[in-house]
């Protein structure tokens, strides 16, 4: 009986379950829609918004599924790589500093004639064996580098020191592509050269009074102040003053600038002869300044090295740089001739001076005199032995009226180039480490387009102690030896720079750093930079140093391309977001 009945039920289950729609996954290309059975009554069925058809079943896109999902064969093998995270930015400010390459050469024409050998040359009519002249001459030549006014060499100035900031801003996306945009700006940190300040401390103190002392003019009725006159004839106008003492502590034994005043001539041999170096007794100075300003945008492809310490990756992009340099050069000479054998015209080049050893031998309270020298000869008013000696009295020549041709005179040039560079660039950027710490770098190479202007200004080039050499001033013309110069020039440079860094995550280990929100996710950073360009015009050695304003000689612009470099150390904070 009980069979029976259950058979029963079962025939009815099934003829429903026959009768009835069956709901499930539909046809592949259909979606599967959730209450959609027909309502009680007359009532339509309630129908639900459908999904969008990306978010189908499969093979449709999940909305949880990876950023980037990848196939690739490495070592013969098919990987897969996938990546949930999106595109991650990073930006970032460094402080550089380091040195910039100094200027080269020596300033002036390097083939003209010395010092010594310009007095000696001019003299040799006037000078036998047993001259002071002669004698101080063969001093100095036998000292070698301790000579009279001796040329500069600008190699041995030092290390150009330079600091700047450099901006980076970028992306990396979730393949390992990326961009990159850096710029950046340095400048010198006062490089300059002053010979005043290699003399002895107590030398050069009276400055503005020596000038005044200079500029007096000739008292037109006492006929023994016609020029050319001695000038410590002056004395009783400066009571109770010591002129002699005043002139021999004032007037400096600086350096000399060497020109070709139109004598310089190269001989079959190869030697060059002629040319004058042009004495200066105030001032001697060079002042040079660099600034860099520049910029890049890097594209940076998917690595062609990847391991799970290593990274290396392609990149193209473009590149500016603008490289200003310009060297000022400044000299003042007091026009005077000095020595125990100044006083005639032939003499006006001389300046003699003692050997500059920052010594006072002959305890009169001037350290390495004007107009003698201490070390070999004995004062005049010597008294007995082991007292102090007096001043002695040396001729100062001035062979110039004040009123007609006013000294001290001062002789300057400036010179100052720009070089823009811009082209496109490739390299290699590679990553080594991980997030705890990163070492990472770029090795790039360019050939840019450098587009160079140079401007020259300078007066008063030339031999100063001679009249023949200048032009006189008038009413219309106060400043006739002034000149200038200009040049532009277009060429190709090549390009090198590589960059090292470290990436250290220090700042969340510090007690109190730690807590300052803007450095609680910043990195720091260390790193190197070296800079190479070639083919670079530099002002130190892009001028044809002449000068003979009488004969029509000026200095001038003539570009000599070298290679400058720069190498600059990094610290820096760098923010990812």
């Amino acid at each position: 009986m009980r069979v029976r009945n259950l058979g029963f039920v079962c025939g009815v289950l099934l003829s429903l379950a026959m009768a009835l729609p069956a709901f499930g996954q539909g046809a592949p290309g259909t979606a599967f829609v959730p209450g959609s059975a027909p309502l009680a009554g007359n009532m339509a069925p309630a129908v639900p918004p459908l999904p969008s058809p990306q978010f189908g079943p499969w093979p449709g896109v999940s909305p949880y599924g990876p950023a980037l999902d990848q196939h690739f064969v490495e070592r013969g093998l098919w990987q897969r790589r996938t990546a949930t995270h999106e595109r991650r930015y990073y930006i970032g400010l460094d402080y550089l500093t380091g040195q910039s390459k100094e200027p080269k050469g020596i300033l002036g024409n390097p083939h003209a004639m010395s010092y010594i050998e310009t007095i000696d040359l001019a003299n040799l009519d006037t000078v036998d064996d047993g001259d002071t002249l002669a004698q101080q001459i063969q001093l100095f030549e036998d000292l070698g580098r301790h000579g009279l006014y001796t040329r500069l060499n600008l190699e041995g100035l030092g290390k150009m020191k330079v600091w700047g900031l450099r901006f980076h801003w970028g992306y990396d996306n979730p393949d390992d592509s990326g961009f990159m945009l850096r710029a950046w700006f340095s400048q010198d940190r006062d490089f300059f050269y002053n010979r005043t300040d290699q003399v002895h401390a107590s030398r050069g103190r009276q400055q503005a009074l020596l000038e005044e002392i200079l500029r007096t003019p000739v008292n037109e009725l006492d006929p023994t102040t016609f020029i050319p006159r001695d000038v410590t004839t002056l004395a009783p106008l400066y009571r109770p003053l010591d002129l002699n003492e005043i002139l021999q502590n004032n007037l400096l034994n600086l350096n000399g600038l060497p020109l070709d005043d139109g004598t310089l001539q190269k001989l079959p041999d190869g030697t060059y002869a002629g040319g004058v170096t042009v004495p200066f007794d105030l001032e001697f100075r060079v002042d040079y300044n660099v600034e860099t300003w520049g910029g890049s945008l890097n594209w940076m492809s998917t690595p062609i090295v990847r391991r799970s310490w290593l990274r290396v990756r392609p990149l193209v992009g473009i590149r500016y740089l603008q490289l200003r340099e310009r060297l000022r050069f400044t000299g003042r000479d007091s026009g005077l001739t000095y020595g125990e054998d100044a006083g005639s015209e032939s003499n006006a080049d001389v300046k003699i001076h003692s050997i500059p050893n920052h010594f006072d031998e002959n305890r009169d309270f001037v350290i390495d005199n004007a107009g003698f020298d201490e070390t070999t000869q004995q004062p005049q008013g010597q008294q007995q032995q082991g007292q102090q000696a007096t001043v002695p009295s040396v001729p100062f020549i001035q062979f110039r009226d004040p009123l007609l041709s006013p000294f001290p005179i001062t002789s300057f040039l400036e010179n100052d180039i720009r070089s823009h560079l811009a082209g496109p660039e490739i390299g290699l950027q590679y990553d080594i480490g991980g997030m705890r710490f990163k070492i990472s770098g770029h090795t790039k190479f360019a050939f840019v387009a450098n587009h160079t202007r140079a401007w020259m200004d300078g007066d008063n080039i030339a031999m100063i102690t001679r009249d023949a050499d200048l032009l006189p001033q008038t009413p219309e013309e106060a400043r006739p030896n002034r000149f200038s110069d200009k040049d532009t020039h277009t060429t190709v440079s090549p390009l090198f720079e590589q960059s090292i860094f470290a990436e250290l995550p220090i700042f969340g280990a510090l007690p109190v750093i730690r807590r300052v929100p803007i450095l609680q996710d910043a990195t720091f950073r260390v790193g190197y930079t070296f800079l190479a360009v070639g083919l670079v015009a530099r002002p130190s050695e892009s001028i044809v140093w002449q000068g003979n304003p009488r004969e029509g000689l000026f200095p001038y612009i003539k570009m000599d391309r070298s290679t400058w470099t720069a190498s600059y150390w990094s610290f820096a904070l760098d923010w990812q977001y």
